[in-house]
């Protein structure tokens, strides 16, 4: 199988190399193809140098062509050895791109791969779908196509030609599934499966934390993208509430973003600096640190696929109050693991995360509960378990394209 993705290894997925690690033990054969190859990014995901060597590829970049890896050029100059291969990599190119110069910067990208073929080719993302969706011609393949994030709603209409193309999809929640059936999916080769945790690393360092009550300091923390998404200025109106009611609460945000000074503004204007803290960029561990010692995460976006950093939070044990926007619902269980409130509805927020501070028993097991559901539902064995199924799956349809 070759997975087509924008970046390998994605430093803002921290899970995509243990998901691999699954993959390649539950016996799939993987080979990478990547536009940026971040070998840099530090993880613990039991992958190997060799791995790296032999099945992460770089496309080559025709415009830099000193960062074009050796080896690209040792099997690009063999690929003319093949004339017939040539005029097919030529025929695949021009099938799905019309603008000539990218025909002929395409057929220059993939001229190293002239002897792989593969059974399947997983398009990682929708966009680089519709970028390189003719390596599902070059590899004589059957392809696949996730669906992750927010494509579907700030590109409507834009995947019409890849619903009449592709084999199969994969969303991550029900939310994106609905949204492109309503964009024009009409096959019913699709499947559901959730985003993944690594509960072995996120998890929880007490769940048995002191109860408190009015007079207590409570931490409150979100690690998001600064960005009018995510909804930030309900957040922080819904605070302002509580804390004119006498709540002592200190809010901690990880994240950078271009919405940055709005968000410091509304902090400002809401005369809330001594309670919200914005930490800037965060590591993994930083991250995961504070949701182990935060009492509630929170989470006020007006549109979102899945999250995963609300995953994360709920695999430390950490209880989730956030909007039901998009996927969020399928994400947080209302009542069991977190409580849900409208979008832009502060009031409606605010009296979510209070029901929960004047609840501490109830607060108490929605911790186990958030644990128990992260590692249920979607920890990477988990997960990967129902990728190598529907790969086989896959494998099994009769025909390509």
């Amino acid at each position: 199988m070759a997975v087509i993705s924008t970046s390998f290894l994605d430093p803002s997925h921290d899970h995509i190399g243990r998901w691999i690690k699954g993959l390649l033990d539950a016996g799939i054969d993987i080979h990478i193809f990547t536009e940026t190859r971040n070998l840099d990014t530090v993880v613990d995901d039991g992958l190997t140098a060799s791995f790296f060597a032999k099945r992460v590829h770089l496309l080559n970049d025709v415009y830099h062509p000193w960062k074009i890896p050796p080896e690209n050029y040792v099997r690009g100059v063999f690929s003319f050895l093949r004339p017939a291969w040539m005029g097919y990599l030529l025929y695949s190119v021009k099938k799905y791109e019309r603008v000539k110069r990218r025909i002929f910067k395409k057929v220059l990208e993939y001229l190293p791969w002239h002897n792989m073929q593969f059974d399947l080719v997983h398009f990682n993302y929708p966009k680089i779908a519709l970028r390189r969706f003719e390596l599902g011609e070059l590899f004589q393949s059957k392809t696949l196509t996730s669906f992750r994030g927010q494509d579907l709603t700030f590109y409507p209409g834009l995947f019409s030609s890849l619903f009449k193309q592709c084999t199969w999809f994969h969303f991550i929640s029900e939310h994106l599934r609905h949204e492109a059936q309503s964009q024009g999916l009409a096959s019913s080769n699709y499947s559901v499966i959730p985003p993944m945790v690594d509960t072995e690393y996120y998890r929880p360092a007490n769940l048995n934390k002191p109860r408190k009550g009015k007079r207590d300091r409570w931490i409150f923390y979100t690690a998001a993208r600064l960005y009018w998404l995510k909804g930030f200025e309900y957040v922080l109106q819904a605070l302002k509430i509580l804390i004119d009611e006498g709540w002592m609460i200190d809010y901690y945000i990880s994240g950078e973003g271009e919405h940055f000074l709005a968000i410091d503004y509304a902090i400002n204007d809401l005369g809330l600096r001594e309670h919200v803290h914005l930490l800037g960029w965060s590591s993994p561990e930083v991250k995961r640190e504070w949701m182990q010692k935060a009492d509630l995460y929170l989470l006020g976006s007006v549109s979102e696929g899945f999250n995963n950093s609300v995953l994360q939070a709920q695999a430390c044990g950490l209880p989730v109050v956030c909007t039901d926007a998009g996927g969020l619902p399928e994400n947080v269980e209302d009542g069991v693991s977190g409580l849900i409130a409208r979008r832009r509805d502060p009031q409606d927020f605010s009296s979510k995360i209070q029901y929960l501070l004047e609840n501490p028993e109830l607060l108490a097991l929605m911790r186990i509960n958030a644990r128990v559901r992260a590692e249920h539902l979607f920890s990477i064995d988990k997960v990967v378990q129902q990728f190598v199924n529907l790969y086989h799956h896959i494998e099994n349809l009769s025909g390509r394209c």
